[in-house]
């Protein structure tokens, strides 16, 4: 009976700390401040693409089983030739994450949302 006992007390035990420890890993992620890495997203962009992109609004974590990744007002620069200022402009992008690569310090979007999008397409004056 005392060995029923002990094993019920390191059970709990361990599953308090596994509880505590996801609410640590929650409270972490929810409170995480990403606008620093606004620049960094920037630069990554304009290397891949040439152009500048524009973050206006907020970028956070959206925490649930599956977490997400939440920008607003977003843009991307047109051609220097182009009529409109802005290639493409998203009022809210979510992109759903992959837990477990996240928590070893990767970043793969699962899922890719838009919304509120505007697409300016054109031709070159040499068509």
């Amino acid at each position: 009976m005392k060995f029923l006992l002990r094993l019920f007390k390191i059970f709990a035990g361990l599953l308090l700390v596994t509880i505590l420890g996801l609410i640590g890993v929650f409270v972490f992620f929810k409170n995480i401040d990403l606008a620093p890495y606004d620049s960094l997203i920037k630069g990554q962009v304009e290397a891949k693409t040439g152009r500048l992109l524009r973050i206006d609004g907020q970028t956070k974590l959206d925490l649930s089983l599956s977490p997400a990744l939440v920008m607003t007002d977003i843009g991307l620069a047109n051609a220097s030739w182009g009529q409109n200022p802005e290639l493409i402009s998203v009022g809210r992008l979510y992109g759903k994450l992959r837990l477990l690569p996240l928590l070893m310090g990767k970043f793969e979007v699962e899922t890719l949302a838009l919304e509120k999008v505007q697409i300016h397409l054109e031709q070159t004056p040499e068509g």
